[in-house]
């Protein structure tokens, strides 16, 4: 059965696409006129490139209803350029598609290299603040250590330190909260999962992260629980140092683990 010509509303989906690759500008060349004006009033005109009726300009019979109010078939144009485009002998269905193309894809392009900035690594952006020494580590912990042995531990620190720049502020924050649980360097897997209050999909997936970069060890069952084991570099449990250290000096862990202010520490 044939299909009865009606002139159709615009679905919402295709005028906010409209909008949006209009620049709110009339696309028509070398026109400023704005299609929203400052007040936010609307004050251009949706232009059909082939006719929504019967009679009208550029009239398609070939098309459905549905394809003459779809966004290829639709432009934005200032109320002058509007009627301007009704001489169809100028301005033909590929002219007009065209002006279409020309316009749009100007503002396809900014908005494409806008997504392309933000999608850049986040994590390259983010500076640790190195500890300059950890005399006052060695004094508080009650170590004992020469000035050699300090600063070959501080050289271990700042491998350890480092993996944690790669990694984002969200998978930080879970690591942060891996070390406040910890007990005895290890620490129950459903315990974190249940404080922080995340998915198994999520939660397995920053636990993939910490494991590839060697913070933590591979998950593993024992007494009916599941555990992981934070990394001990050199046979030093360093996290949990790093935990006792600031717990005596009434540091907030979380400043240094997740805003890698390390500086803290000495």
């Amino acid at each position: 059965m044939e299909q009865v010509v009606k002139r159709l509303a615009i679905p919402s989906k295709v005028s906010k696409k409209l909008f949006v690759f209009s620049g709110n500008q009339c696309a028509f060349k070398g026109c400023t006129h704005k299609i929203v004006s400052d007040e936010g009033t609307y004050i251009a005109e949706i232009c059909h490139i082939e006719a929504a009726n019967e009679g009208g300009q550029r009239f398609n019979p070939t098309m459905t209803n549905e394809q003459r109010a779809d966004y290829p078939n639709l432009l934005l144009l200032c109320h002058e350029h509007h009627k301007e485009t009704d001489n169809v002998e100028k301005y033909t269905v590929d002219v007009l598609k065209n002006i279409k193309e020309e316009h749009e894809n100007k503002f396809k392009n900014i908005l494409n290299d806008i997504s392309a900035s933000a999608l850049k690594d986040i994590t390259k952006g983010q500076v640790i603040f190195y500890p300059s020494t950890l005399s006052s580590f060695n004094e508080e912990l009650k170590w004992g250590n020469e000035e050699g042995e300090i600063q070959a531990t501080l050289e271990i620190m700042k491998i350890e330190i480092a993996k944690l720049q790669k990694l984002t502020k969200k998978t930080r924050s879970v690591f942060c909260t891996m070390i406040e649980r910890s007990k005895k360097n290890k620490f129950l897997v459903s315990e974190i999962q249940e404080v922080l209050g995340i998915s198994d999909k999520e939660y397995f997936k920053q636990i993939s992260f910490l494991t590839k970069d060697k913070l933590i060890y591979e998950v593993e069952f024992d007494d009916d629980n599941y555990y992981c084991e934070l990394n001990i570099p050199e046979g030093w449990e360093m996290w949990r140092d790093v935990k006792k250290y600031c717990k005596q000096r009434k540091i907030d862990l979380e400043d240094v683990i997740v805003d890698l202010r390390f500086d803290s520490l000495g």
